[in-house]
């Protein structure tokens, strides 16, 4: 009977141990699993399970929903990426950037939809470049009103277009009437120019006249002398 019982416990042992072999896989696959979802490993292990019991199909679809898992991580990571350089390319300037890859995480997906819609708003309340609305304010500072902004779009753009138009305008308004304000100056410099000589011939005249009257008062103070002499 004793003999009996260890046979029996050594079959049923070594049965467990048969049939349960595939857990010690499963637990294996499992643990990587879950080491790549921690960025400790790059890629998962494959769960290696060749039964056509409840184990191997166990194992079959934990590697089929591990292969989902790292497929949706690595779309996600693609999309987290192109993100990056979306928003390096909005930091220089180019407003027309957009995030194009579906992550497959639905709450990305919704991130993604948020800030292209921002992204969208940006664009149409300022432009599509802000390297060329930066061209064309530093122009302006250098009181340079030429340049404008090509096929604007955005309210910033058409309004710095409409700023250079009417600073233009005004420039040259205030040059035309410079130039009737300078028109009118020459003809009072020649105004006054022809008042002063005519000042100058009259006061010659003047001193002529004086002259002459002096002299006629020198002559008939001579002639005088002469006839009270003779009388």
């Amino acid at each position: 009977s004793i003999l009996f019982i260890i046979i029996i416990v050594a079959i049923l042992v070594f049965a467990i141990n048969y049939f349960l072999r595939p857990l010690s896989g499963i637990s294996n696959g499992l643990n990587s699993f879950f080491k790549f979802l921690n960025h400790e490993v790059k890629d998962p292990e494959v769960i290696k399970v060749n039964t056509k019991d409840e184990f191997g199909v166990m194992g079959s679809l934990i590697n089929e929903n591990i292969n989902k898992i790292q497929q949706g991580l690595e779309q996600d990571s693609s999309a987290v990426s192109q993100s990056v350089a979306t928003a390096d390319a909005i930091g220089k300037g180019d407003l027309t950037a957009r995030i194009t890859q579906n992550p497959a995480n639905p709450q990305l997906i919704e991130l993604k939809n948020v800030l292209n819609k921002m992204l969208d708003t940006l664009q149409r309340k300022v432009g599509s470049d802000l390297n060329e609305l930066q061209r064309v304010f530093d122009s302006y500072q250098r009181s340079d009103f030429i340049p404008r902004i090509s096929n604007p779009n955005g309210e910033v753009e058409r309004v710095t277009n409409a700023l250079g138009d009417a600073i233009t305008t005004m420039l040259q308004a205030n040059l035309k009437q410079s130039e009737v304000l300078q028109e009118k100056a020459t003809i009072l410099a020649d105004s006054m120019k022809q008042v002063t000589d005519g000042a100058n011939s009259q006061a010659n005249s003047l001193q002529e006249s004086a002259a002459a009257v002096e002299e006629m008062s020198s002559s008939m103070s001579a002639i005088n002398q002469k006839t009270q002499d003779v009388i």
